[in-house]
């Protein structure tokens, strides 16, 4: 039984937030998993607007997006 299709949404990355009014999330990818379409357009209109979008495999993938560091 796979929860991760059971718990998240199709498009909405796994963490979102909002920090001085934009808008941010973090994909998180284990292993080989890639985005789904429906998730690649959520990026790319989440982008379009101004959000900080990051996909990650690890969290240096974060820190280095978050902070300019890894």
């Amino acid at each position: 039984r796979d929860w991760r299709a059971e718990a998240c949404s199709t498009d909405l990355p796994q963490f979102i937030g909002q920090d001085g009014g934009r808008f941010w999330g973090v994909e998180v990818k284990v292993g080989k998993d890639e985005q789904a379409d429906a998730q690649i357009a959520f990026q790319r209109e989440a982008e379009r607007r101004g959000a900080v979008y990051i996909l990650a495999h690890s969290i240096d993938d974060v820190i280095r997006e978050l902070y300019g560091w890894a």
